[in-house]
């Protein structure tokens, strides 16, 4: 019988470079996800800093300019919440089914060749850049080229400021095969019932919040801002989307079924969305206490804005999986934006570092306002984007197909793949 398909027996379709496999309004939120966090550094390029908490009365122009910027860097907890969802739904599936989980270096390097290759290329510019040297950390460099910076006291945002985000990314890359291993060998390869998956994440979660709690009493300083952006306290971030991830199955007979196929998808879930920001902006940003420097009581209250987030980011993330295509006739930009917006996260970082620490006689204004802030987001994504779109057309994509077929060879099921039926 002849094949109904041309791609080729060694090919495999593969979300990292397959467009026709990917969800598209899940790359409608990356695209999101970045770009606020681009229009964010946007809102600092050449002006000011944004104090914590924020100055000025609240409800005044002031703290309203400053809640909304700090806003847009919350990106990064959407970016968690679509890896929690993307990265553990595999396993999950496999877990529920009771079937062979997927193996492990075919998907160790698809991972690696999606986060690692253009990051050592941003981070060794950002290096050459702000012309970094001995006297300059260079001896944690093997560490910040690893992506294990984030669990070194000081190292957290050195060098590439994104960056910490990253190795939170790695560490989940890390986690979740590891944790379904050890769920297969305690049930004994057995079906594991999606009840008992969604208990332990949230379990999960609960601890990541008492980490982060237990970190917020540390006196303020290095070591309470280091200890509150490890993974442990970060990894809560991850959960909603994982949580999605078991949603996908049957929970008849759970008391998960209301808060994961029913509740996301009612006509409260966007309500519910747009209260859970406003209200993790607030904790973020808008809680004022006397005094200059906030105390323990402010940094308790400001990290409670991160289940919050969390939860608003993973309503959204479920509107977006089980939504008809979103975009309209601007579909295939939004899109488009999605596929490059790792690019559009790293690169609009390099060129931030370079504009407000080594040249900032480039910056076209050197004031706040709204005029200049509507500049300097179309100056830095102006430069950002042509960066991002020939790096994945011509750099990322090139070395993901091959880094799928490399992988192809330790997949058991590829030797079935794209043959003809007998």
């Amino acid at each position: 019988m002849a094949r109904t398909d041309e791609r080729p027996l060694d090919a495999r379709p593969d979300t990292l470079v397959d467009q026709q496999v990917r969800s598209h309004n899940l790359d409608i939120l990356r695209a999101l996800a970045a770009l606020m966090v681009l229009f964010f550094h946007a809102y600092l390029l050449g002006v000011r800093e944004i104090n914590l908490p924020a100055e000025g009365a609240i409800l005044s122009m002031r703290w309203l300019a400053d809640v909304s910027s700090r806003f847009l860097s919350t990106g990064v907890w959407l970016f968690f919440g679509l890896s929690g969802y993307l990265i553990s739904k595999p396993f999950i599936d496999k877990l529920i089914n009771g079937e062979q989980l997927p193996p492990l270096v075919p998907y160790a390097i698809r991972r690696a060749a999606r986060i690692y290759p253009l990051y050592w290329v941003t981070v060794t510019a950002t290096i050459i850049i702000l012309r970094l040297g001995p006297d300059d950390g260079a001896g944690y460099f093997p560490f910040h080229y690893g992506l294990v910076h984030n669990v070194i006291p000081k190292r957290q945002t050195a060098v590439l400021g994104v960056a910490w985000t990253l190795t939170l990314e790695v560490l989940f890359y890390l986690l979740v095969p590891i944790a379904a291993i050890v769920v297969a060998r305690v049930c004994r390869g057995r079906p594991v019932r999606p009840s008992t998956l969604a208990t332990l994440v949230g379990l999960t979660w609960l601890a990541s919040v008492v980490w982060t709690a237990l970190a917020a009493t540390l006196d303020p300083g290095t070591t309470q801002a280091w200890a509150r952006g490890l993974f442990p306290a970060m990894l809560g971030m991850f959960c909603p989307g994982i949580l999605l991830a078991i949603g996908a199955h049957s929970l008849d007979g759970s008391r998960w079924r209301w808060w994961l196929k029913e509740f996301p998808y009612s006509v409260w879930a966007v309500p519910a969305a747009i209260v859970c920001l406003a209200a993790a902006a607030m904790l973020l940003m808008g809680i004022h206490y006397s005094g200059r420097v906030p105390g323990r009581t402010w940094f308790f209250l400001n990290d409670l804005s991160r289940p919050l987030f969390a939860v608003g980011y993973g309503l959204v993330l479920a509107r977006a999986i089980r939504s008809r295509p979103w975009g309209g006739r601007l579909r295939g930009l939004l899109v488009e934006l999605g596929l490059i917006s790792y690019g559009i996260y790293l690169f609009h970082a390099v060129l931030f570092v370079a504009f407000d620490d080594r040249y900032p006689d480039f910056i076209p204004l050197h004031r706040g306002g709204a005029f200049a802030y509507v500049v300097h987001a179309i100056f830095l994504a102006g430069m950002t984007l042509p960066l991002a779109w020939v790096s994945w057309h011509y750099f990322e994509r090139p070395i993901l197909k091959r880094a799928v077929r490399f992988a192809n060879r330790w997949d058991p099921a590829h030797a079935t793949f794209g043959r003809p039926p007998t």
